[in-house]
This record gives structure tokens, C-alpha cells and sequence, in this order.
């Protein structure tokens, strides 16, 4: 999430939306409940305002950032003048995070279980209702999300009434829907208007529980997958490449379209290099040019059987110009960066860029396309 910082006088965290004062004016208002000015609201500015305030009021004045904070945003304001854009208004990639643990130890895991109590229930129900305009999409992740059913549940449901011209994007491992009854209350929450990416790393067990680093979870995952499917839940499988899985792509499209015909899309993905896959970079690490061939025969045995697929996290100066058209601008804005030689290349605005912390690995094969 995007941070910045600033100067205030309130004494206790809050979390709220941002709205203008009037059309005219520099100065915001963070309500903490209903859009409605009460003695309790705190003022919001730019360190550039020439807007007054009364000291002896809550404020909050944003210090030499860039960050910009539009109107219908939702922030976290700490005593400590510390803040985090926790919804950025008429984006469709938001995403509330139900909890930082996992019932997976995934070798590439960009964000590692915490395996501490953690609670962001509250916060996540606070933010659903502050929500001004409905976006076409909100994310739900974690961690794994489902293993804090009652709170997963709780969202789920809350964003259905809330938000109802929303669609729900849910990243998990689908282990938990190997029990069937999980399956159906999920359908019975939100059926129509959920859809749930899942990593399959593998169409081998021993290869999957490797890099999921739990023995079973393989297993479990593709009875889940089965079971969503039973209830009518739409599915992309998602496919992060490393060298332990790179050689049997075209294998595990073949297991897919054998075992789950009724996938909307495939997503295969380049490795976030943060986390575990910072600290097993040696073990996982295949440059996108080497991994060219077995992308390129995945992707061709997938349309010989009409199923979509995509390529995620991939600079196109990376990958050879045939596969363009699978390339996706897959990177959250606040994850992305382009190098200085970018600015050179012609096809800058149709790529998904780097992620920040893949600059060192990757810098070496970014070069402008001309």
C-alpha cells in the first residue's frame, strides 16, 4: 500500500474518507462515518495550501509528497503522522487484505506468513463503507484469506450488500474449498459476482507441494478448484514460472484442460522479487529469454484448445514479439517502475514495466524497443 507522511495534532488513529471542503478549495475534510461535517472531523491539506485551519481543530497537513490524495480516497492518519492510502477512489485494483498468514510456505512467496495474530476485519468493514462510488472490481488476499473464515466470510458478505454492482476478485490457494460446504456458502454469499484466482504451480504433486512448501497442498487445491467449480464459481489459474516448474508448462496446460476444462483463464506469471523470492533467488531464478521456448509451447497448447491465457509481470523487451499480444500491464501503479532507456521505447505505454524490486535482476535485459 502507498505510505506517506505529514504533520498532525490528532491523538488517536483514524481511518476515513477524504472529501473537499468545496470545489474551490485545497482543503479537505477525512469523515469518519457519514459525509456530514461534525466537530470531530479532521481537516486534510496539501504542505502547498494557503487554506487556514484552526490549529486547535484536527488536522492532518501532508510534508513533501507526491502522493497525490484525490477526492473519495480512504487513509489510515496515525498520531505519529504516519498514513497509508488504504482505497484509492475510481481505481479497480484495490485490495483488502484479510491476513497476513498462510496455510502455504511458498518458495517464491513475495509476502511471507507473518505466523502472528493478526485482525483487519474491522478496518476492512470500516472501508467497505466508506466506499463513495462502486468500483467495477475489489480484490480480497492475504496471506490466504480463507483461513480466517469467519472474517472472509464476514467481508465477502458485506461487500455483496454494500457494493452490489461490484465484482469480488479473490486470490487464494483454494485449499480450504477442498471441503465442499465452504464452497457452497461462498456460492450462496456471492455466486455471481466472484471470481478466484489460484496458483497450480505443477500437474505434479511433488513439484507443487516443493514450491507450495506443504506436502498435500497440491491435492487440496485441485479438490477445491473441482469443488468451486461444482458450485459455479469462476476460476483463472494462475502460474508463477521458476526453474523448478519451467520445463513441464506445456504439461500442466495439457492437466488443466484434461482435469479443469471449465478454467476462464490462464494466467503464467514472472516471479516478484521480494520475500522468499528474494531470499531463494539462486534456486528459483529463470531469465524470461531462456524460459522463452517452454512460455512459447505452453501458450501454443493452449490455443490449439481455445483456452485464454496471458502472460503477467513480463517487459516486452524481455520476451520475443510474437508473445506481445499475450503481454499484459499486470503490475499495481504503485509496485511499477520504468528505467531511465524506457523512455526511448516506442512501446512504453503497452508494457506492464518492472517491479521496484526486480531492478537488479532484470536491468540487464531492459532495453528500448526502437
Amino acid at each position: 500500500m502507498k505510505q506517506f507522511i505529514g504533520e498532525t495534532n490528532i491523538t488517536n488513529s483514524i481511518i476515513g474518507r477524504v472529501e473537499k471542503s468545496n470545489p474551490e478549495s485545497k482543503l479537505y475534510y477525512i469523515y469518519k462515518n457519514k459525509c456530514e461535517y461534525n466537530k470531530d472531523t479532521t481537516y486534510f491539506l496539501y504542505d502547498n495550501s494557503k487554506d487556514k485551519i484552526n490549529k486547535n481543530k484536527n488536522y492532518f497537513k501532508l510534508i513533501g509528497s507526491s502522493l497525490q490524495i484525490k477526492n473519495h480516497d480512504i487513509v489510515l492518519i496515525q498520531t505519529s503522522g504516519n498514513g497509508t492510502l488504504l482505497y484509492e477512489n475510481g481505481k479497480d485494483d484495490n485490495t483488502l487484505i484479510v491476513t497476513h498468514n498462510c496455510n502455504n510456505e511458498c518458495i517464491m512467496c513475495s509476502q511471507p506468513p507473518r505466523h502472528e495474530e493478526d485482525n483487519y476485519l474491522s478496518m476492512n468493514l470500516k472501508i467497505v463503507n466508506l466506499i463513495k462510488n462502486q468500483p467495477n472490481y475489489l480484490c480480497i488476499s492475504g496471506g490466504e484469506p480463507t483461513i480466517k473464515w469467519s472474517d472472509f466470510i464476514k467481508l465477502v458478505e458485506l461487500v455483496n450488500i454494500k457494493l452490489p454492482l461490484t465484482n469480488v476478485f479473490i486470490l487464494s490457494n483454494a485449499r480450504v474449498f477442498s471441503e465442499y460446504n465452504k464452497a457452497q456458502m461462498l456460492a450462496k454469499l456471492a455466486k455471481d459476482k466472484v471470481k478466484i484466482a489460484v496458483p497450480l504451480f505443477s500437474d505434479t504433486d511433488d513439484i507443487h507441494d516443493y514450491i507450495a512448501g506443504i506436502e498435500g497442498a497440491f491435492w487440496e487445491t485441485v479438490n477445491g478448484l473441482l469443488n468451486l467449480h461444482r458450485v459455479g464459481i469462476s476460476i483463472e489459474i494462475r502460474v508463477i514460472i521458476m526453474k523448478q516448474n519451467v520445463n513441464r508448462l506445456s504439461n500442466l496446460i495439457y492437466f488443466i484442460y484434461h482435469n479443469f476444462p471449465f478454467i476462464e483463464h490462464i494466467a503464467l506469471m514472472g516471479l516478484e522479487i521480494t520475500g522468499n523470492a528474494k531470499k531463494n533467488l539462486n534456486d528459483i531464478w529463470i531469465d524470461p529469454k531462456v524460459a522463452t521456448s517452454s512460455i512459447r509451447n505452453a501458450i501454443l497448447n493452449a490455443n490449439r484448445r481455445n483456452m485464454p491465457i496471458s502472460l503477467y509481470n513480463f517487459p516486452l523487451c524481455t520476451i520475443p514479439k510474437y508473445l506481445w499480444k499475450y503481454a499484459r500491464k499486470s503490475i499495481s501503479e504503485w509496485k511499477r517502475v520504468f528505467l531511465p532507456n524506457c523512455n526511448e521505447c516506442k512501446v512504453k505505454k503497452l508494457c506492464c514495466g518492472i517491479f521496484n524490486t526486480n531492478i537488479g535482476v532484470l536491468q540487464k535485459n531492459i532495453n528500448p524497443i526502437l
